[in-house]
C-alpha cells in the first residue's frame, strides 16, 4: 500500500513567442511570393478586389476562366449539367449581394475616415464628395460581379471539399458524355460514375448552404459603421466647436408675479454697448410699449362694455382680436348715422306740428286766394324762431293777416263795440290756435301791446 499520493502532471503551456511568429510570418510572406508570370498577375488581380473579399465570406477571386460547355451525357449526364448550373446561379447571386453591400460599408468607412481626420485638424467634409466616391467603389465592384460567377470545374471542387465526397463531381464532369450506353445494353464503368454523383447531388440537394440568404455579417458591418459617423458626426458639432459663454447676452431673469410691475429703470453702463446688450434693450422697451398699450386698449374695453351697442367690440378687444374690434366699432358708427339720419326730420316735423295743424285748420274755414297763398308760403319759408314763442307769435300774425284781408273782415279796435260775422270767426281760429300751440289765451279787451294809449 502506497504511503504517498503522486499529484498529476499538468500540461505544458508554452506562451507565445513574438519572436517565432515573426519568423513564422516571415517565412510565410516569402514562400507565397510570387515566382512567375501568371502568380504575378494573380496577386494584382487579387489586390485590385482586396477591400471586397478580405474578411469577408468571399472567397479569394481567380483570374477569369471561360466555362467550357458541357456535352451530352444521356439521363444522369442531363441531371448532373442542371444541378451544376442551379448550384453555380445561387453560388453567384450570393456573391454579388456580398459585394453590394460591401460597398456600401465601403463609402461609410471613407466618410468616417474623413471626419476623424476633420477632428484632427485637417479638411473639412465636404458630404457631397461621398456620393461620387461610392460611385468610383461601384465600378471595379461591377466588374467583380460578372468575374465572380463560379465555373463547372469550380462547383466540381467545392462539393467535392464541402461535402467529402472524395472526387465524385471532378471525376463524373470529366466522364460526362464519354461511353454512353446504347439502349439495352449494359453501362460502362464511366456512365456509372456520372450515375452515383447523380445520386450524390440528389442527396444534398436540400442542403440549406445552398439557399440564397442575406449576408448578415455586411450588414452589421454597415451598420456599425454608420454609428461611428453619426458619433463623430455629433462630436463635430453644429459650427464646429462650442462658442464661449457671454453673460451679456443673457436677460435677467424676472419672476411672473413681476413681469407687469414697472420698476426703476436703471441707467446702462457709458461707453459703447455690444450688439446683444443694444438687442435686449431694445427689446425690453417694445415689451415695455406693448404692455402700455395693451393696458390703454383694456381700459377702452371697460368703457365701450357698458353699452350694448359696443359691447361686442369690448370682448373683441379683452379677446385679443383687434381685427374683428375695428369692424364692430365701424359697423356701430355706420348704425348711429343711419339713426340720426331718420331721427332728423321726425324731429323738425314734431317742430312745426302745431302751426302746420293750425294752418291747416285756418284754411280749412276761410278762403284763401293763390296771391295770399303764396304770401303766406313765403312768410313760412322765412327765417325759423330760436323758441317755440317766437314761432306761436309768427304764425299767429300771419293768421290775422289772412283773416284781415279775407272778404267781409272788420277790424278790430278797442272799444265797448266788437265785430260779428267773419271777424268774430277770426278770432276763434287765432284762440285756437294759441290752445293748439299750448298757450293761454290772450285777453278779449285789447290786443295792443302794453304802453299804447
Amino acid at each position: 500500500m502506497a504511503s504517498r499520493l503522486t499529484p498529476p502532471a499538468l500540461p505544458h503551456i508554452d506562451l507565445p513567442n513574438p519572436g517565432r511568429l515573426l519568423r513564422t510570418s516571415a517565412i510565410s510572406l516569402v514562400r507565397s511570393w510570387p515566382r512567375d508570370r501568371g502568380e504575378w498577375r494573380l496577386a494584382l488581380w487579387r489586390a485590385c478586389f482586396f477591400p471586397w473579399w478580405f474578411w469577408s465570406d468571399l472567397p479569394r477571386p481567380r483570374l477569369p476562366e471561360k466555362n467550357v460547355p458541357l456535352p451530352p451525357g444521356g439521363l444522369a449526364g442531363e441531371y448532373v449539367k442542371s444541378r451544376f448550373a442551379s448550384i453555380a446561379r445561387r453560388t453567384w447571386l450570393q456573391r454579388v449581394l456580398i459585394i453590394l453591400i460591401r460597398t456600401v460599408w465601403l463609402t461609410i468607412l471613407i466618410a468616417v475616415v474623413w471626419q476623424a481626420v476633420e477632428l484632427a485638424g485637417g479638411p473639412p467634409v465636404q458630404f457631397t464628395m461621398i456620393p461620387m466616391a461610392g460611385a468610383l467603389l461601384l465600378v471595379p465592384a461591377l466588374i467583380l460581379m460578372a468575374f465572380s460567377r463560379p465555373t463547372n470545374a469550380q462547383i466540381a471542387r467545392m462539393l467535392d471539399r464541402s461535402f467529402h465526397l472524395q472526387e465524385r463531381m471532378v471525376t463524373s464532369l470529366t466522364n460526362l458524355g464519354r461511353e454512353l450506353p446504347a439502349p439495352g445494353e449494359r453501362a460502362t464503368l464511366p456512365y456509372l460514375q456520372v450515375a452515383d454523383a447523380a445520386n450524390a447531388l440528389t442527396a444534398i440537394r436540400s442542403n440549406p448552404a445552398f439557399r440564397v440568404t442575406p449576408p448578415f455579417r455586411e450588414i452589421m458591418l454597415v451598420l456599425f459603421w454608420s454609428l461611428v459617423l453619426t458619433s463623430l458626426f455629433f462630436l463635430r458639432g453644429g459650427g464646429g466647436e462650442i462658442p464661449p459663454l457671454q453673460s451679456a447676452l443673457v436677460p435677467e431673469f424676472i419672476p411672473a408675479a413681476q413681469r407687469y410691475v414697472t420698476g426703476p429703470q436703471t441707467d446702462l453702463p457709458a461707453g459703447p454697448l455690444s450688439e446683444g446688450m443694444q438687442s435686449d434693450a431694445q427689446m425690453q422697451q417694445l415689451a415695455e410699449e406693448t404692455r402700455n398699450i395693451r393696458q390703454d386698449l383694456l381700459t377702452l374695453a371697460e368703457a365701450l362694455e357698458d353699452h350694448a351697442l359696443t359691447r361686442s367690440a369690448a370682448n373683441a378687444l379683452e379677446e385679443g382680436d383687434y381685427a374683428r374690434a375695428v369692424q364692430e366699432l365701424r359697423s356701430t358708427a355706420e348704425q348711429a348715422d343711419a339713426q340720426r339720419e331718420v331721427a332728423d326730420p321726425q324731429r323738425q316735423q314734431a317742430e312745426v306740428g302745431p302751426d302746420a295743424e293750425a294752418e291747416r285748420m285756418v284754411g280749412s274755414q276761410q278762403p284763401v286766394d293763390g296771391e295770399q297763398r303764396r304770401r303766406g308760403d313765403r312768410g313760412e319759408r322765412g327765417p325759423q324762431e330760436g323758441h317755440e314763442g317766437g314761432r306761436g307769435g309768427a304764425v299767429g300774425r300771419r293768421a290775422r293777416g289772412e283773416a284781415g284781408r279775407a272778404p267781409g273782415f272788420q277790424a278790430h279796435h278797442p272799444g265797448p263795440h266788437r265785430a260779428e260775422g267773419p271777424a268774430a270767426g277770426s278770432h276763434d281760429v287765432a284762440r285756437l290756435r294759441r290752445c293748439v300751440r299750448g298757450t293761454a289765451p290772450p285777453s278779449r279787451r285789447s290786443t295792443r301791446p302794453a304802453g299804447a294809449s
